[in-house]
């Protein structure tokens, strides 16, 4: 009788020193470093608003996660147009980061019906002057 006493105490005074703090989503999102751009879409010839963070960053390359408008959720790949400087002499590209890329995604998210997405999209990371 004792053990199980003891084996309660023990166990509602673990389960009460042992509280996790809440986990606040805003404040993870806050330290991710979020990229804007525009994506056009092929499928419907629409210009939105593009929000992505990179996953995988090689050579001049990135593969990114991120959303489309309101809706749409994309990964994308991007190349970084800086890259072509060691190629060609383009004078607009000391002046601007930029990066294209093309992207697939699901549509309708919020919704029971979802559909392909994919189209071409760009990025402005930096002006120089």
């Amino acid at each position: 009788m004792r053990k199980w006493l003891l084996t309660i105490c023990l166990t509602l005074c673990l389960t009460f020193s042992a509280q996790a703090e809440e986990i606040k989503i805003g404040e993870i999102l806050d330290k991710v470093p979020l990229k804007q751009g525009v994506a056009y879409s092929l499928c419907d010839s629409e210009v939105r608003p593009m929000t992505s963070f990179s996953l995988i960053k090689k050579a001049g390359f990135s593969l990114d996660a991120g959303y489309v408008g309101e809706d749409k959720l994309v990964a994308a790949v991007f190349y970084e147009l800086g890259e072509l400087k060691n190629i060609a002499e383009i004078p607009l590209l000391e002046f601007i980061d930029i990066e294209l890329g093309v992207y697939y995604g699901l549509e309708g998210i919020n919704k029971w019906h979802s559909g392909e997405d994919y189209g071409v999209t760009v990025k402005l990371l930096e002006v120089k002057f």
